[in-house]
């Protein structure tokens, strides 16, 4: 039972008692002499309350879209704002579910009601919103990633908040979680996606994302696959072309020699050319490197090792026609795969004996000096203060006298064509001679200790290519004197002599000897 009261308009005013439950009762309205008059029914309605919203974070000067979930809501139910006693648009759901749109004005918490529609109930227990400034990107980092490949960026600005539904969404993927590092730093995990060039936005809320943020390059995949040359000297310099695939768009900007960067020229899809740097002798690992820095897939192996070095050559001559026997004399010459050249031709026929040691052929090249130069790993240098000699193969035309004993010692005059200036030999059979220049068309050699019989004589300026003719040349067997008959005579001279012995033979060259 209450007690009521009639007002001006003679209308009966009573305050319900509460009820366990919602439920329609009958009013009846008694007298104070006891008559009875039965009234409308009344229904009890059940009570308004708000368990959650979400989201619960927003951006400050922008309306929020948020979902009330709680009981007692009816069509007409609305969200209301008790700081500033105002509905807000609202969308029914369901007895337990509200959709409303909150406007939030400054960085502050902003509560949220439910009331029915003619504001009789309001419910007392809403949730809050926090209102927070707008997040905003500055920058990322990588910044260049390889397609269908799971990457993870940081996100570089201002204004980010730690919040539970902190979220990053790359174009139009699926948004993923991030995780809070600071106000200024936040990481994402960028799914795998197809070569392309996507905006990245974050939220606190699912629902407010940024705009006009950076953008992620997701290049095709790069990969390396094969580095020519593969060795190179420690004074570096080497250009070193590297092959594979994917290399433009930003897939590649630098190589990475071991430790050491250096940047990229890239040619095409499927060229990069670097230049070696210095270093020291090591087997370094070759990786490409994306613009930010990221190692592109597949690596190569580099080797790095002493300085070839070309220290002196024998003979210093040779033919035009090419084909000189040559001895190449150096430091760290089998390391490398190494092209020498005499001028402009190489040479030919080259074994490594050594890392000291190359035997090889001259080329054929004119007449004249040609320098000598040292080709490896892309690196042409000069060999310096070191001359090859290119001369035409002498020829001989004549000699006097073309005999001697066999035991040598003979002066033999050479006639041909002869240069100056050069450490000519005569070679007479298998044994060799120094010879003297004494003109342009005339050497003078001393016979050698032979045996008996007829030899070919022929001359050389470099020991090695001997002329191309040649004379004949004959050791005779020695004299042999046994005695002589008288063995006196006055000293006035003119007594006949007559000598015994062997090996005498006419000759107009004939003399005796005595004294």
């Amino acid at each position: 039972l209450r007690e009521g009261r009639f007002n001006e308009d003679g209308d009966a005013v009573f305050a319900t008692p509460a009820a366990l439950f919602a439920k329609v009762v009958s009013v009846t309205i008694e007298l104070s002499d006891g008559y009875r008059v039965q009234g409308p029914s009344f229904e009890y309605l059940p009570a308004v309350r708000v368990y959650s919203l979400h989201p619960t974070i927003g951006n400050v000067g922008a309306a929020l879209a948020v979902s009330v979930s709680g009981e007692g809501f009816e069509e007409r139910s609305s969200c209301w704002r008790p700081d500033v006693r105002e509905r807000l648009p609202t969308t029914f759901v369901s007895t337990t579910m509200l959709h409303c749109s909150v406007y939030i004005e400054e960085a502050n918490s902003v509560t949220v009601e439910v009331a029915t529609a003619d504001s009789e109930l309001i419910s007392s227990d809403g949730a809050v919103i926090q209102g927070v400034k707008e997040m905003s990107l500055d920058g990322i980092f990588p910044s260049v990633g390889g397609e269908l490949s799971a990457h993870s960026i940081t996100v570089y600005g201002s204004n980010f908040v730690d919040s539970k539904w902190l979220m990053c969404r790359f174009g139009k993927s699926t948004p993923t979680m991030a995780r809070f590092v600071s106000s200024t730093g936040v990481v994402c995990s960028a799914p795998p996606m197809r070569a392309s060039n996507v905006s990245v936005s974050l939220s606190l809320n699912e629902a407010q994302y940024t705009v006009e943020g950076p953008r992620l390059s997701l290049v095709p995949m790069a990969e390396l696959m094969s580095a020519s040359p593969s060795v190179g000297s420690i004074r570096g310099g080497v250009e070193v072309t590297l092959s594979g695939r994917g290399f433009e768009g930003g897939a590649v900007s630098a190589c990475k020699f071991g430790e050491q960067v250096v940047g990229a020229d890239v040619a095409s899809d499927e060229t990069v050319v670097c230049t070696a740097p210095p270093g020291s002798p090591a087997v370094l690992t070759l990786r490409l490197l994306s613009s930010d820095g990221t190692a592109v897939a597949g690596l190569v192996s580099f080797t790095v090792l002493n300085e070839p070095k070309i220290t002196g050559m024998h003979p210093r001559s040779g033919v035009v026609g090419g084909g000189s026997s040559l001895m190449i004399y150096g430091e760290h010459l089998g390391e490398y795969d190494l092209s020498i050249k005499l001028g402009t031709t190489e040479v030919e026929d080259a074994t490594v004996v050594s890392s000291s040691l190359i035997v090889c052929k001259s080329g054929a090249q004119g007449a004249g000096a040609a320098p000598v130069s040292l080709e490896y790993s892309g690196l042409t240098e000069s060999v310096h203060g070191l001359v090859f000699r290119y001369f035409e193969k002498p020829s001989v035309q004549r000699i006097a006298p073309s005999s001697g004993p066999q035991e040598g010692g003979t002066p033999v005059l050479v006639y041909g064509a002869f240069k100056d200036d050069i450490e000519w030999v005569c070679r007479f059979g298998r044994e060799t001679t120094q010879a003297q220049w004494l003109g342009s068309s005339t050497l003078k050699c001393l016979s050698p200790k032979y045996s008996k019989g007829m030899v070919a004589l022929d001359v050389s300026f470099n020991s090695v290519d001997f002329s191309s003719t040649s004379s004949a040349f004959e050791f005779e067997a020695g004299i042999e004197v046994q005695g002589i008959s008288p063995t006196s005579g006055p000293v006035q001279g003119g007594t006949a002599m007559s000598i015994f012995g062997h090996n005498f033979m006419q000759s107009e060259t004939l003399r005796c000897l005595i004294g």
